[in-house]
């Protein structure tokens, strides 16, 4: 499954498991963007942006951790490729303190 496909699972459970039964068009109102943009989110057709998912999850009151890595390949070729990997996790507590 693409990153798009599980964003779009993801947003799409938390709209219709939360105990408030909210509208497409609720949420895209409180966070304010159209409700044709929200719901090409939950069917995957787009991808938003992080501000984006940090606006949806605090509809939920849920925390939103997002996690951005750049990760070099070396390629058989020789050449170096960067890979962009994103981790988001919603409804995670962030501690008060962050060990590296």
């Amino acid at each position: 499954m693409d990153l798009k496909k599980k964003v779009a699972v993801t947003i799409g459970l938390l709209r219709r498991n939360s105990v408030e039964k909210i509208t497409q068009q609720e949420i895209a109102d409180e966070i304010g963007i159209s409700v044709r943009y929200y719901h090409d989110l939950e069917t995957g057709k787009k991808m938003p942006t992080l501000a984006v998912i940090e606006a949806i999850a605090s509809v939920y009151r849920k925390s939103c951790f997002v996690n951005i890595c750049n990760i070099p390949i070396i390629l058989p070729s020789g050449k170096i490729k960067v890979i962009h990997v994103y981790s988001i996790l919603i409804n995670f507590r962030i501690p008060n303190h962050i060990i590296f």
